[in-house]
């Protein structure tokens, strides 16, 4: 054996003796490279677990296993010199910590579970996953999350803290225990999920999630689930200096190690990526649902005793387990769908949110229609994007939006159609995403390098006139479709669709339909799009007051349409306006939908773009820093949102001189919006002239021009002629030029930009004055002294 072997043997061996018993073969073989190593560490822990006195220091170190009983005894002599606890029995071992159960004596006299770190363990890594389990817990407040009651430490310097004592045991054995019935076990379930919805709330991933983490008990005759051991949850808003004063920050987990319990740990964890979210979580709670209702757990328990690490890792990664109805047959349909929602081995296919799923498990008691479905329409996607990665690339994404909004409209259809159809409608919606729309992806209909763009094509043209009979389908077809190019830039193309959408609603609904009052809002978030903003606040106006009668003020619908028109005023330069219904709509999305909701998190970066638009730099950075940190972690760096937080951040920090950081952020933003949103879609060239702008700022003049050239001409050749990010890209370039004395190339953009301004916006809007101004600036620093007073008078 080499001597990184051994070393790597006592590595293993010393983190095992941290992990509970029955969870140690798992975490050896998780952690070893081959069958050897395997066999002489489950030999030193059999050896360790008869507690033989080692009379020579193990592995070559200082460290020796003792008398249990004489640690325990000299232990509780210790804990009670403090005067603040009095140790009464042990109760177990977590990953790095002993448990006792404990009387709290002083300020407040009752029991309590004690933690302190293992003898041996107290290096300095380990006392930092401890104290960030000590910080964790006293974030949060929740009924069904142990309260943290003591913390301190003792005079050797171990760290210890005093919790809730729990008397439950593991949420498996209890449903088993009592022979729960299955809508017994889900409301179970869903108390569970409220609780580590309140920790992502917090900005806290529990990350090892299972049955002996979450504990039941009874008190007045209710069930009462407990999340205990977070003493291996991160913060969501890291960093990689480690934790800074007054900030809960920490990153614990070792490059390429994953932490956690196998059976419940989700594929990206289990890779050991950095790029944790709280989606992670979701996959557990999966995992755990699954064994709460089948007995069983998504990876078979033999596989994980006897496989080697490569073969762990690859079936969680890959293999998908089996319906949950295939051991209960009773749970086939909807349950299991939902759980095979929540373990979808791709993050970007999971709930979103805890939210979401405990929402699921809801509609499903109530006998409501569920937002998982039957997943045969979203794999025949997925294989067909496999099929054609090179021609299709990123817009994968967006054709599966598309088919899960149609399959939305198929639930949303459905009452009403049993109603009037016998489901005839949902079945002329099916028969259109696999007849049509499916087919129009096929290669052998378009060749091997389809394009989103022309599937999407294909099937509005066949829509035709077949839907004659049935106005409603044609309807909310054009209006998944209209959205979808949207998505996809395709400007002129969304708005055939959308307002044949809200033409067909009209008629079939009436105006204050919320069906019509959708279409309505979608053909005023176009006219945003496309700067036409008197047209975009009528329609969205509208809409909001519309949907504001038929749903009331707190819908999500409401608030989305009166977030939109709060931008659409904003748009027009009127700041005071926008921002007092940007923050009403920010407060009720915040209630409503909770603060980590993707629609609160665009509102409150929308609240920072206003605060940018009236100058006010100081007030804008601070409000992109937290909800980047919050929309990175909860909806993933390719969500757009994500990525437009990105670029406004960005600004911020350039205005604040950390210019390195910036360019960080935005040379990652560009890679992911090219991947993600296309090279010619308007968000990736916004990002494409931001960071040539920045490279001019730090005198990297040859970059700068090179990009922004790139982008102006994309930009010219796709938006719409007089668009206000051509003649943003135009100022931008004009500036590199300037920069390097090439004032004749500035001088014809800067008069390009400002005569397609004042054309769109008109001479006050705060773009255009911005314009004039630096083409002010461009002639006043050419010595062109009366030109310039002329452009500053306004007599040009």
């Amino acid at each position: 054996m080499t001597p990184e072997q051994f070393a790597r043997l006592g590595e293993i061996f010393d983190a095992a003796l941290g992990v509970p018993a029955d969870e140690r073969t798992c975490y050896v073989r998780s952690r070893c490279d081959n069958e050897e190593m395997v066999q002489k560490i489950e030999a030193m822990l059999a050896h360790d677990a008869a507690a033989a006195q080692l009379e020579t220091p193990a592995l070559g170190r200082s460290f020796h296993v003792g008398d249990t009983q004489e640690h325990d005894r000299r232990l509780s002599e210790e804990i009670a010199t403090e005067g603040r606890i009095r140790v009464l029995s042990t109760v177990g071992e977590g990953g790095f910590g002993t448990v006792f159960r404990a009387e709290q004596l002083r300020p407040v006299r009752r029991i309590v579970a004690l933690k302190i770190v293992k003898l041996g363990m107290d290096s300095k890594r380990v006392l930092a996953r401890f104290e960030s389990e000590r910080q964790t817990l006293a974030l949060m407040e929740h009924p069904a999350i142990a309260k943290l009651f003591d913390a301190g430490t003792l005079p050797s310097g171990r760290p210890y803290f005093a919790m809730e004592f729990v008397d439950g045991i593991p949420i498996t054995e209890y449903c088993e225990r009592r022979s729960l019935g299955t809508a017994d076990r889900l409301l179970l379930f869903v108390q569970v999920c409220h609780a580590v919805q309140h920790a992502h709330q917090k900005g806290i991933i529990h990350r090892d999630l299972k049955p002996s983490n979450v504990l039941v008990g009874e008190s007045d005759g209710k069930l009462r689930p407990k999340v205990i051991d977070f003493g291996i949850a991160r913060a969501v808003s890291e960093t990689e200096d480690g934790p800074d004063e007054g900030k809960t920050v920490w990153t614990l987990t070792e490059h390429g190690q994953p932490i956690g319990t196998l059976g419940y740990m989700s594929p990206e964890q289990a890779s050991g990526e950095r790029d944790i979210d709280t989606r992670t979580d979701i996959y557990s709670l999966g995992a755990l649902l699954y064994e709460i209702l089948t007995g069983n757990t998504p990876i078979d328990r033999g596989s994980l005793q006897n496989s080697s690490h490569a073969e762990i890792i690859r079936s969680i990664r890959e293999v998908e387990p089996k319906r949950p109805s295939q051991h209960v047959a009773e749970l086939a349909g909807e349950l299991d769908w939902i759980v095979i929602t929540a373990l979808e081995k791709s993050r970007e296919r999971r709930y979103a949110t805890v939210g979401a799923l405990s929402d699921d498990v809801q509609r499903y008691l109530g006998n409501e229609p569920i937002s998982a479905r039957a997943p045969s329409t979203r794999y025949r996607l997925q294989k067909f994007a496999l099929r054609n990665k090179v021609g299709l690339g990123a817009a994968a994404l967006v054709l599966l939006a598309l088919v899960g909004t149609s399959a939305g409209l198929v639930r949303s259809l459905d009452a009403e159609a049993r109603a009037r159809t016998e489901a005839g409608i949902a079945t002329e919606i099916n028969t259109f995403l696999n007849d049509d729309l499916l087919a129009a992806a096929a290669p052998e209909e378009q060749g091997s390098d389809v394009r989103v763009r022309d599937v999407l094509d294909v099937a509005a043209g066949r829509i035709g006139s077949r839907f004659d009979d049935h106005p409603e389908v044609e309807a909310a077809l054009r209006l998944t479709l209209g959205m979808t190019y949207s998505r996809l830039a395709e400007l002129g193309k969304a708005e055939t669709q959308l307002a044949r959408a809200e033409s067909l609603a009209m008629a079939a609904y009436g105006p204050a339909d919320p069906r019509t009052l959708t279409a309505v809002h979608e053909l005023g978030h176009l006219a945003t799009l496309t700067e036409r903003y008197s047209e975009s606040e009528r329609l969205l106006r509208g809409a909001f007051d519309g949907r504001r009668r038929a749903l009331g003020a707190d819908h999500p619908d409401t608030i989305e349409s009166q977030f939109a028109l709060a931008v659409a005023i904003g748009e027009q330069g009127r700041y005071p306006e926008a921002g007092d219904l940007l923050a009403d709509a920010l407060e009720r999305a915040t209630r409503v939908l909770g603060p980590v909701h993707e629609q609160t998190l665009t509102m409150a970066r929308g609240l920072g773009v206003l605060y940018l638009s009236m100058g006010d730099t100081d007030r804008a950075h601070p409000v992109f820093e937290e909800t980047y940190t919050r929309v990175r972690a909860t909806l993933g760096v390719s969500n757009p949102a994500t990525l437009l937080t990105m670029q406004d951040l960005a600004r911020t920090l350039r205005a604040k001189g950390e210019r390195d950081r910036a360019l960080a952020l935005l040379t990652e933003a560009l890679e992911i919006s090219q991947t993600v949103r296309g090279e010619t879609h308007p968000g990736t060239l916004m990002t494409l002239g931001a960071l040539g702008s920045l490279l001019n700022e730090m005198g990297d003049y040859a970059r700068a021009e090179q990009k922004l050239e790139e982008a102006v001409a994309a930009a010219r050749s796709t938006l719409p002629e007089g668009h206000s990010v051509v003649a943003r890209l135009e100022i931008d370039l004009a500036n590199v030029y300037d920069a390097q004395g090439k004032h004749d190339l500035a001088e014809p953009l800067l008069l390009d930009a400002v005569t397609n301004l004042r054309s769109q916006q008109g001479n006050t809007h705060p773009l255009t004055r911005q314009a004039i101004g630096r083409l002010v600036s461009h002639y006043r620093a050419r010595g062109m002294r009366e030109t310039a007073d002329l452009w500053e008078a306004g007599e040009r």
